[in-house]
């Protein structure tokens, strides 16, 4: 049977010259081959470039006509803003002039109202009388004309801080409290049992402030808070040195 490896055996081994010679045959079309893929290569880049530019451009003219349409557009609206404001400027001053021309004749026509009731006062008295009275008249009417002088401003409401502020309540007592615990002079147990009846009820007035509970016995509230406490006190010497 045949075999490759007999085959093998049989043929005849390729010198180097041979191989040379095989290479520089092949050469040319080898050269051949390279050059046209070099070619198409750079042909397919060409049409890449070439479409791409041209993408490019339409796109560039697609926007340039957007822009354009834009402009026109913006033109257009300015324009019409513009008349707008001219017709409203001239409706405004036609308003005017007729209000104007109305207020006058308006005037004109409770002047002529108040002479005639002028004239209808004076009809029946003397003929000095009614010279004296037409004189205070011109001058009233040639006497320079003060403009009005506007109402004064409304005071400030008064508020009642009380029905704000609870503890506005019971600051007198606290001072009265404060007073006793100066002006007694009592002894260190004395002083001591009032000192702590202020700050309960300065603790118990502050607690009502900020929402405890009501009912709450005053000197479980300093036991529970001491910053109540001595805040109680420094408010009790700042409502007392007032």
């Amino acid at each position: 049977s045949f075999s490759l490896s007999k085959f093998r055996q049989f043929q005849s081994p390729m010198t180097s010259s041979a191989l040379s010679e095989a290479r520089r045959r092949q050469l040319p079309r080898c050269q051949e081959v390279l050059s046209r893929a070099e070619r198409s290569r750079f042909y397919k880049e060409r049409a890449r470039r070439h479409k791409e530019n041209a993408l490019l451009e339409l796109r560039l003219q697609r926007l340039a006509a957007e822009r354009e349409a834009a402009e026109q557009r913006l033109r257009r609206q300015t324009a019409e803003v513009r008349q707008l404001a001219l017709v409203q400027r001239d409706q405004a001053r036609e308003t005017r002039e007729a209000d104007s021309r109305l207020l006058e004749a308006v005037m004109r026509k409770i002047q002529l109202n108040k002479q005639v009731g002028f004239e209808q006062a004076i009809k029946y008295k003397s003929k000095k009388v009614q010279q004296q009275l037409r004189e205070q008249q011109q001058l009233q009417l040639e006497a320079p004309r003060t403009p009005p002088t506007p109402p004064p401003p409304p005071p400030p409401p008064q508020l009642d801080l009380r029905l704000i502020w609870p503890g506005l309540r019971s600051r007198g007592h606290f001072r009265r409290l404060y007073a006793q615990l100066l002006l007694a002079q009592p002894g260190p147990d004395e002083a001591r049992r009032r000192g702590d009846e202020c700050l309960q009820a300065l603790a118990k007035n502050f607690a009502v402030r900020v929402g405890t509970t009501a009912g709450e016995d005053a000197a479980l509230t300093v036991a529970k808070a001491p910053a109540v406490a001595a805040a109680s006190a420094e408010e009790l010497r700042l409502c007392w040195t007032r």
